[in-house]
């Protein structure tokens, strides 16, 4: 029961450790990302998910939408912003804000988007960690029963 309630905790704090991760790129990209330009859509793709739903298999599809945006830095220089999975299509022409770097245009997000924060780990990781209490505690009860 020990090692089990060892291993969920370590799961779970791995979980812990890639959801920090994932937050901390989204959140140096907000700090650094202060200039802000309009860019025009240049092109859209359309990507079709296959996504299969409950126990008969059903085949459902989910069409998402990748885009590159071109857009002008404050020094002239054109540069291009990708984001993949947009639920919307924009559609090619459209014209959308631009938060970039100033000293590195390349990295860049489309602002009208909201950037994707990594909750979904610390959600995951909640279930493991919640199971090592458990064993934990299975384990200090199998233990006070030996000891009297």
């Amino acid at each position: 029961m020990k090692k089990l309630s060892i291993f969920f905790l370590i799961v779970s704090l791995v979980l812990v450790g890639m959801g920090i991760f994932d937050n901390r790129h989204s959140f140096m990209l907000e700090r650094k990302c202060t200039e802000t330009a309009t860019g025009e859509v240049v092109e859209v793709y359309e990507n079709v998910d296959d996504v299969t739903e409950g126990q008969r298999y059903e085949q459902k599809y989910k069409t998402f939408y990748d885009i590159t945006v071109n857009f002008e830095a404050a020094d002239g220089t054109v540069w291009y912003s990708g984001r993949e999975h947009l639920t919307t299509n924009p559609g090619e022409g459209s014209k959308l804000n631009v938060k970039y770097d100033p000293d590195s245009p390349s990295t860049n997000y489309i602002s009208d988007y909201p950037l994707e924060k990594g909750m979904g780990c610390f959600l995951f990781a909640a279930f493991p960690f919640v199971l090592s209490i458990i064993c934990f505690a299975g384990h200090l009860i199998d233990r006070r029963k030996k000891n009297v």
